[in-house]
């Protein structure tokens, strides 16, 4: 498992996190209860949809640091 957390979104509780799993991709908004080692608390989506994730976050990130 590999687990992303995108501090750029999210709400009161904590963030976006995107992560792979046996070649699936998931995601979920932190909330007070959400248990990171549940399934249940994670939604698939697609591939493409992960990496725009990834991309738009690095993005971000990148111009925070210059």
């Amino acid at each position: 498992m590999t687990r992303t957390e995108i501090l750029l979104i999210g709400n009161y509780y904590g963030c976006l996190n995107v992560m792979t799993l046996d070649g699936k991709f998931y995601w979920c908004v932190e909330n007070y209860d959400t248990n990171f080692e549940n399934l249940n608390d994670w939604q698939e989506i697609s591939e493409k949809l992960y990496n725009t994730i990834i991309e738009f976050y690095n993005n971000k990130t990148q111009k925070k640091l210059k």
